[in-house]
């Protein structure tokens, strides 16, 4: 599933490579992908609202933990 996530991402979102995705954690019924700054704007406007694995996908900034 972590492969199936990486995927998505580099080839569903314009301008992500590998060296800009970090740790993927994935839970049941989300999942959080450490991306470098500069490429988040375009992994929300370019993959939030798609398809992935027949679920529509939210995708949101984490707030910090404090």
């Amino acid at each position: 599933m972590p492969q199936d996530v990486e995927s998505y991402v580099y080839s569903e979102t314009a301008n992500v490579s590998k060296d800009d995705i970090g740790d993927i954690e994935i839970y049941d019924k989300f999942a959080f992908i450490d991306a470098k700054e500069k490429v988040s704007k375009s992994i929300l406007k370019n993959s939030s609202g798609r398809s992935f694995g027949g679920r529509k996908i939210k995708i949101e900034v984490s707030k910090p933990k404090n």
